[in-house]
């Protein structure tokens, strides 16, 4: 896999997580905690919850189950 490098190697990957499942919400945040090198800065639990959230953090990356 390659890796994509950031401006500051020290700043990681920021994820944000969204499931109205609370078991896929878990399991998300999980995998994105067992993955080196991200930061997980929220958790949503709907549509609207998840734009505030990502207006507040702006994460690099949103996971959401579909």
């Amino acid at each position: 896999m390659e890796k994509v490098l950031r401006m500051n190697e020290a700043t990681p990957f920021t994820i944000a997580a969204v499931s109205d499942q609370p078991i896929f919400l878990r399991g998300l945040c999980c995998s994105a905690a067992a993955i080196g090198g991200f930061a997980l800065v929220g958790e949503a639990q709907n549509g609207a919850d998840a734009v505030q959230l990502c207006q507040m953090t702006l994460p690099d990356l949103v996971l959401v189950d579909l």
